[in-house]
């Protein structure tokens, strides 16, 4: 039986657990995002939030209308993407949701607590902002932290080769897994994979090519600089978001596309990316 709820707090609850829920699913996947987008997705998520105020539902219907919500939710906050790819991301938000719904369910059996209210796979918990704010952050860091140490132990052998289309152009590139390429878009969150400027004439035309680390660059199509640091210098690197980049490893033909940004560098034979995207 449900106790009060206020479908105020229900909606702004939920709008901000979903939108932890979304980030999470992005940091775990490595996946770029946009926030707006994140944020638009949390809201409809929460609006659908409003299922708990309906009689209770078989479970299995509820977790089919839980997935078919969470494959949406996916769709809102990442774009269209392959079939394999929406199916893992829609997988990793289902499994975080439930995680956290079953440490809800844990806190209001330890709590013995009435706050808490959960029907059809949704909760309702009358916590103060303050307590939200708090064990949201402590989820959230408990997940980067478990990121950090599967991609620290991450190891990538073989041959690999690039594709990268880029204005209707493409190009193939021979790749280099290095996890010393810890480069990201700040704004963004994507990874950057390091390219020689020779390398990406074939989808940069002869445009500027001599100059194009420099901010004339900057009037091409999605170009941006982006600040960077190492033991004996740092600056900026000119990058560009491609159309499409697909890595695949010739030693067992997988191969998987990858969301991140290309930037461009003067001294690098290869093309070399961090391991950890193909995870």
């Amino acid at each position: 039986m449900l106790n009060c709820i206020y479908v105020d707090v229900l909606i702004v609850l939920n709008w901000y657990i979903n939108y932890f829920i979304l980030l999470g699913t992005a940091k775990i996947t490595h996946i770029g995002f946009k926030r707006r987008r994140l944020v638009l997705s949390a809201l409809v998520g929460a609006i659908s939030s409003l299922l708990i105020l309906l009689p209770p539902m078989n479970f299995i219907i509820s977790v089919v209308i839980k997935l078919i919500l969470s494959t949406i939710l996916v769709l809102i906050a990442f774009g269209l993407k392959k079939f394999s790819t929406i199916s893992k991301m829609s997988l990793y938000f289902c499994v975080i949701s439930f995680i956290f719904a079953g440490m809800i369910m844990a806190l209001k059996s330890l709590l013995n607590s009435n706050a808490i209210s959960t029907n059809n796979s949704y909760v309702y918990a009358d916590f103060s902002l303050g307590f939200l704010i708090v064990s949201t952050a402590l989820c959230y860091g408990l997940l980067c932290l478990l990121r950090y140490f599967i991609d620290r132990n991450t190891g990538a052998t073989g041959e690999w080769v690039l594709n990268i289309t880029y204005d209707n152009r493409s190009t193939r590139l021979k790749g280099l897994a290095d996890t010393g390429n810890a480069l990201t878009d700040t704004f963004s969150g994507k990874p950057v994979i390091v390219c020689s400027k020779d390398s990406l004439v074939n989808i940069l035309g002869t445009y500027n090519l001599d100059n194009i680390v420099s901010m004339d660059s900057l009037k091409l199509k999605g170009f941006r600089l982006i600040p960077y640091s190492t033991i004996s210098n740092g600056g900026v690197i000119v990058s560009f978001v491609p159309d499409r980049v697909t890595i695949t490893n010739l030693s067992n033909g997988h191969s998987k596309e990858v969301d991140v940004l290309i930037g461009i560098s003067g001294d690098c034979s290869d093309a070399i990316f961090n391991p950890k995207i193909l995870v």
